[in-house]
Formats: C-alpha cells, structure tokens, sequence
C-alpha cells in the first residue's frame, strides 16, 4: 500500500487542470479538495488513510462556476485516477 501512497503523492503534487471561460468546477472547492487530499497523504499510510481518501472522493460535490473554473472532465478523471490507485487491484 505504501507504493500506492507514493504514487497517489507524486500524482497529486503535479496535478494541473485547464481553466474553461465558463461552466467549470468552482476553483476553490477544488483547491480545498486537493489540500484536503494533500494533508490524508501526509499521514502514515494505514487501510484508515485509503478508506478517508476513498470516501473523501465519493462524497465530494463540487460547485458549478460560471466563469473561469476548472474544466470539469480533468478534475473526473483526477479523481478517478485516485480511486483506481487506491483500489485493491
């Protein structure tokens, strides 16, 4: 699990996302979101960890903005990426 830990650190760290002129995820839920992500990664890596992770990703709703927010299918698909690192595969 600790290389999955890893990975999911590096992937986050360097996450980037395109900005739309409109309909896009609000910047700040996502940039709250990260920093959340980025302080469960910081703690020792435990099934707890994963499953805080798992369930921070599952239940976060993301607020529309109107202008100038996060393109929406790079931010799905950073959020899939997390629950495919951190599935029991």
């Amino acid at each position: 699990m600790a290389d999955k830990f890893d990975r999911l650190r590096k992937i986050v760290k360097t996450a980037r996302f395109h900005v739309t002129r409109k309909d896009g995820y609000l910047v700040t839920d996502v940039d709250m979101f990260m920093d959340v992500v980025e302080g469960l990664l910081a703690e020792p890596v435990t099934a707890k960890a994963r499953q805080d992770i798992l369930d921070l990703v599952g239940s976060t709703r993301f607020h529309m903005a109107y202008r100038h927010g996060y393109q929406v299918s790079d931010v799905d698909a950073f959020c899939d990426q997390i629950v495919n690192q951190l599935s029991d595969r």
